[in-house]
């Protein structure tokens, strides 16, 4: 994990509150109003979804990271969070996770906890 500069949080305030434009997500991607994002996004064609997910991505990451996407990591507590992860070629890391999710495949790090996480990730730096 020495490679990762950077960590980007799901933020759907289920893991950390956010500021996201969730109505201007759903107009970029073109979702009705009163439709989860996710959900509608899992509806779409592979090509339509893909672009969904960039879009929604941008929405999720500044640009001012100035850092390269294989070091940032990812981190989340479900598919989603991992599979935009993957598709912006990132590390992915699972986190408050019960169990053995069909979607563990997708994580290349799983922690039980935030604090698990913090320790694995600052440990030798």
């Amino acid at each position: 994990m020495n490679h990762i500069r950077g960590i980007v949080f799901d933020l759907d305030g289920t893991l950390v509150t956010s500021t996201l434009d969730f109505n201007q997500i759903r107009l970029d991607i073109g979702c009705p109003a009163d439709v989860d994002v996710l959900s509608f996004v899992e509806t779409l064609s592979l090509p339509e979804r893909a672009d969904a997910e960039a879009i929604i991505h941008q929405h999720e990451v500044e640009k001012n990271f100035s850092l390269p996407n294989p070091s940032i990591m990812m981190v989340g507590d479900y598919k989603y969070d991992l599979e935009a992860g993957r598709n912006a070629n990132m590390s992915t890391c699972l986190v408050n996770c019960e169990g053995e999710p069909d979607y563990l495949h997708l994580s290349d790090h799983r922690y039980s906890s935030f604090i698990h996480l913090h320790s694995a990730f600052f440990a030798g730096r």
